[in-house]
Parts: structure tokens; sequence; C-alpha cells
């Protein structure tokens, strides 16, 4: 069997709002690391990667590296249920490029299982209590993350030219803190969340029996959560994707699991989560406070 790792977040955390200062738009590259983007982050005396994470709540930092305040009375989850040893912390002072956030409540997770495996050393994660007040737009292409801070209504304060070209958009929920939109498969209406911490797409096994047919097996693997700990899944490919009326996804590699675990960290009762696999072909933007998901012209060089 294939060891899997499945996804970096699906951790329940509270966190406090951060202090936000420096640019009101900001484009940052980003490193494309085996399907996740990696930002490079100084935080405190250290400076490294960590794992953008719209299915994390906030700032989770790895315990291998940043010392707890103390630990938790909170109890923290992930794919295969709780997870023991949840500390929580105070920064002063992270730097994301140009933007600077001070005093942001942090949870000190242990997270060397998913170094091991992705052979490469994770300072943490960012997630939505971090990027909550920005519009945040997604350029797989060319590998890069633009940063566009919003007003108390949700429009951008500082509009950079190339956020301007907007093809469409759609409404989405927020479960506890992961986005949600709508997609049909093969006409079946589904509720997936939208992960960039999820390296393959995800459908629950017992919500999706009515759409097997557009699910075509590869393989049973192995998949590892945050903890370590693994269970069995089915790997395979996902057909008739389509979000809204215009737009058809191209098949997706996906596996077919129990989400019983998200569904409990989500608040919700969702068909799946949706990654890497139908994030990257597109230019998305996300805005939190309109709750609305945008894609993006995509323009093509000429040669």
């Amino acid at each position: 069997m294939t060891l899997f790792v499945f996804r970096l977040s699906a951790i329940e955390l509270i966190f406090t709002d951060a202090i936000i200062q420096g640019s009101k738009s900001t484009i940052v590259p980003f490193k494309y690391y085996q399907s996740l983007i990696i930002l490079n982050v100084k935080i405190q005396d250290q400076e490294g990667s960590f794992i953008l994470d719209t299915g994390a709540n906030g700032l989770v930092l790895n315990s291998k590296y940043f010392e707890a305040d103390r630990l938790s009375s909170n109890s923290a989850y992930g794919l295969n249920g709780e997870i023991s040893e949840v500390g929580r912390s105070k920064v002063r002072e992270m730097m994301i490029d140009e933007i600077m956030f001070s005093n942001i409540s942090a949870e000190n997770i242990d997270l060397r299982e998913i170094e091991e495996k992705k052979k490469l050393k994770i300072l943490g994660l960012i997630g939505y209590n971090v990027i909550k007040d920005y519009e945040v737009m997604l350029n797989y292409r060319e590998r890069y993350v633009t940063f566009s801070k919003l007003d108390k209504r949700g429009h951008i304060i500082e509009i950079l030219d190339h956020t301007r070209e907007k093809l469409d958009s759609f409404d989405f929920d927020i479960a506890n803190f992961i986005p949600v939109i709508e997609v049909s498969i093969n006409g079946k209406m589904k509720r997936m969340g939208i992960d960039t911490g999820a390296e393959i797409n995800v459908i629950d096994n017992r919500r999706n029996r009515n759409i097997l047919e557009n699910f075509k097996v590869i393989n049973r693997i192995n998949i590892a959560g945050a903890d370590g700990r693994s269970r069995q899944a089915i790997a395979g490919i996902l057909f008739r994707v389509k979000l809204g009326n215009d737009y058809r996804c191209a098949s997706m590699a996906t596996m077919m699991t129990n989400m019983d675990s998200l569904n409990e960290i989500y608040g919700s009762t969702l068909d799946g989560i949706f990654g890497h696999s139908f994030l990257a072909p597109w230019i998305f933007s996300i805005n939190y406070k309109k709750k609305r998901i945008y894609i993006h012209r995509i323009k093509y060089s000429r040669t």
C-alpha cells in the first residue's frame, strides 16, 4: 500500500483577530511544492516555509520549532479524530512579504509526521483567521498569491490591475472557517469545501453513492493525517464535475473515504473537499467578507 499524506489542515481551533499593517495589496510569490502553496514567512526570530491552507482555522505553528506558552484546554481534530498535545501561543509579529501581522493567537501542533512524508521543513500553516480580511487570488500557473485588503463591506481598498478581469463569481458559505461551494456531479448537487491544503480531492463514501458511476476506482491506499495515524481510502478519478452552468472541470484525482471527523470539525455536512486538482487549472479569488469566489480571465502569452 502507498502511504499517502491526505491534507495538512483539518484542525479545529479558536483564534483572536490579528492586527494587520503594511501594504493594502501585495503580490506574494510562492513555491509550488507537491501540489501545495508554500509561502516564505518571517515569524519572530525564524523564517521559512508555511503552507497556505484555506482548510485551516488560523495560524498553526509546528511545535518542533515553536514552543507553546501553555497547553490548550480545547481539543483539536484531524482526519482520524482527536489530536493530543495541542499548545497555544501568542505571536508578537509575523511578516508575509510586505504584510505585517501582530498579536496573533496560534496553536502549536506536532507536524513532524508531515515533514517526514514531504521531505520539507514546515514551520506551520496559514489559514482563515489570518487571511479573512483579504481577497485572496490564487494563480498556480504563474505561482503567486495576491492579498488584497478589504474594507468593512468587502470591497478591495487598493485594486491592482491584474485582479480586475473577473469572468464570473459564485456565492459560498463558510462552515466554521472553510469556504463551501455548490457544484454538480453529473447533475447531482454537492457541497464541497475549498481547501488549498488538500493535495487531492476527497469525497465522502456514504454521501456520494449516487455518483459512483462518475468515480473510477484506481487503487486502495493508506492516508495519514497530521497526527501520523492512517486509514484506508479508495483512490480514483472523478468525472463530470460542473461549477455553475458554464464551467466544466476536467477529470480530477480524487479519493473516497469516511469524512465524519472532518464534518465534525466544520460543523457541517459536506459531501467532499476540493483541493489542488480542482483549483490549479483556474485563477480563483476568494473574498471572505462578500462570501464570493471569482474566476479570473486567463491570459496566454504569444510566442
